[in-house]
């Protein structure tokens, strides 16, 4: 059985590169596992239990298997600036936004704080 951010199995994502036009994603264990076609975005971001890549002003966040599970515009998000197994990070207009995996905003503060 799969879960929302992978296997059951425990499968997490150790490295991503670009060859050739695709994504290939490795494991924990160092070795290739599955591919996504680059022309599904642009990598923004990877941890061990998703990847955010961006299309057309949206971030697209996918699971450890390369599932897509959620969508979200960009423009309200800002720019990702940094990442956790558990969070992301964005910033706009001064603002510093915290988001889950999920997508949920769980935090807001100033660039100044």
């Amino acid at each position: 059985m799969f879960g929302l951010f992978g296997s059951s199995s425990g499968q997490q994502i150790s490295h991503i590169i670009e060859r050739n036009g695709w994504y290939r994603l490795y494991d924990q264990n160092g070795k290739y596992y599955t591919n996504l076609s680059m022309n599904e975005g642009q990598m923004v971001t990877y941890t061990s239990t998703y990847f955010i890549l961006f299309k057309m002003g949206w971030y697209n966040i996918y699971n450890t298997q390369g599932k897509k599970y959620k969508t979200l515009d960009a423009n309200q998000l800002g720019e990702i600036v940094a990442s956790t197994s558990i969070a992301f990070t964005t910033e706009k207009n001064g603002w510093i936004y915290t988001y889950d995996i999920q997508g949920n905003k769980i935090n807001t503060r100033s660039v100044n704080e």
